[in-house]
């Protein structure tokens, strides 16, 4: 008993002080999260629970209620229905911080990529708990908002940790497209970034034949999800709600003409979550500034 005592006392706690910080994160997210158990579900929470369950109960996907959302919001609600058993402000509100805990993580390591350090990617992490859970940022609600930024983050991740995973980040950005047709902007980046890498590093392959390819597997989970709804016969309803009454119902009451409305209110969640990327090129300036960091860090 004397010589684990021994060994206890021993221990270099300086090794372990980052994961406990890293640990501590995700507690400090949980607790930012909470005071939203007591806030009731908004509009489109319950609209999306309400089909979900209608759903679940037989009934088929966009063809009876009113049901503008894009589809992979449904699975997810699915999902959190069949984890706890029903749907209700605790089951929505949990779901929405493991879910968030799984983006956090995806962040920080997004972050140690950009920043080469992982001290700076763990206070970007922090900057990123904290408007991830703020109000102004809708993170009161489980929106599509709070959904798709996951997707973007590991097609930004995938893309950078290695050029052979390159094709997978524009099957995540097909996934987010599946929750806010408006994220397909993500391809913009990761197509330029292709374009310089092939151009840069392997310059034998043909850049346009390259992204082709890629882009078809941008609409691998489109195409599964258009196949799904042909089968089962709902295919114009969708299209009819997700595209064309959705763009009605974000113009409505509002003196907006149809480019007003696809360029400003369309995209007006698309700029509240740029606050990702805002972060960690903040951090990355910063860290400019900052001297050598030693090689353990």
């Amino acid at each position: 008993m004397k010589n684990y005592m021994i060994k206890f006392i021993r221990v270099d706690y300086k090794k372990y002080f980052f994961w406990l910080c890293f640990i501590a994160l995700f507690f400090f997210f949980i607790f930012l999260r909470m005071p939203y158990f007591s806030t009731p579900l908004n509009h489109d929470e319950v609209d999306t629970a309400y089909n979900v369950f209608q759903v679940m109960n037989g009934r088929g996907f966009y063809s009876t209620d009113w049901n503008n959302k894009p589809p992979l919001i449904h699975l997810l609600y699915t999902i959190d229905a069949l984890i706890f058993g029903e749907l209700n402000v605790f089951s929505v509100r949990m779901f929405g911080i493991l879910y968030g805990m799984m983006t956090l993580a995806a962040f920080y390591a997004l972050a140690k990529i950009l920043l080469k350090s992982r001290w700076f990617a763990l206070f970007g992490a922090f900057l990123f708990a904290v408007l991830f859970s703020s109000p102004a940022f809708q993170g009161e609600y489980n929106n599509t908002e709070n959904f798709f930024v996951l997707f973007i983050i590991l097609g930004c991740y995938l893309c950078l940790k290695d050029a052979r995973l390159l094709k997978w980040s524009y099957v995540c950005i097909g996934l987010s497209f599946l929750l806010k047709p408006t994220t397909i902007l993500s391809l913009l980046p990761i197509i330029g970034y292709e374009i310089w890498y092939v151009r840069t590093r392997n310059k034998r392959k043909n850049i346009f034949r390259e992204v082709g390819k890629h882009i078809l597997l941008f609409c691998l989970p489109i195409a599964i999800v258009v196949s799904y709804f042909t089968i089962t016969g709902v295919l114009p309803d969708f299209i009819d709600w997700v595209f064309v009454k959705n763009l009605i119902h974000v113009q409505a009451g509002q003196s907006l003409s149809f480019t007003e409305g696809v360029l400003f209110k369309n995209f007006q969640n698309i700029w509240e979550n740029t606050f990702v990327f805002w972060i960690v090129g903040c951090i990355g300036f910063l860290s400019l500034f900052v001297r050598r960091l030693p090689a353990h860090w």
